[in-house]
């Protein structure tokens, strides 16, 4: 799917993106294309968990996505240990005004306390996100 991935996408109607592409695969195709992944149609809770394989221009893509798709409602996600307390801040900046993501989880990625502060900041001013999981973030201390 991936050596064919750019071809498979430009092809892609958006009904045969609804009914025939799975979610995994969908989360596949926006691991190595996510500029062309994003403008189709994301519903419900998404999970992007791939160890390792996002960085900070997919966080940047993750905002778009949610932002332009107001029926996803929760979003998982690992990202790149060195990238990942930068992609809290993509999600700090970005999601501020979103009014449809409920559950954020971002777990396995390294986190630091720093990252704890941008998300506390983000909870501060979206009411709308009622859980978050950090999960198997070893590296947040006892000052987040």
């Amino acid at each position: 799917i991936i050596k064919q991935g750019g071809m498979y996408l430009a092809a892609t109607s958006e009904g045969i993106w609804e009914h025939f592409i799975d979610k995994r695969k969908r989360a596949l195709l926006f691991q190595y294309f996510p500029e062309t992944a994003i403008k189709f149609p994301w519903v419900g809770s998404l999970k992007f968990e791939e160890l390792d394989a996002y960085d900070v221009n997919h966080a940047k893509h993750l905002v778009d996505l949610i932002s332009n798709n107001s029926e996803v409602t929760g979003l998982s996600c690992c990202f790149k240990s060195d990238d990942s307390n930068d992609c809290v801040k993509v999600f700090r900046d970005g999601l501020k005004e979103n009014t449809s993501l409920k559950s954020l989880a971002i777990n396995n990625s390294g986190l630091r306390d720093s990252a704890v502060i941008d998300i506390a900041e983000l909870l501060r001013v979206n009411s709308t996100l009622e859980l978050i999981f950090l999960l198997d973030n070893k590296d947040i201390g006892d000052t987040a």
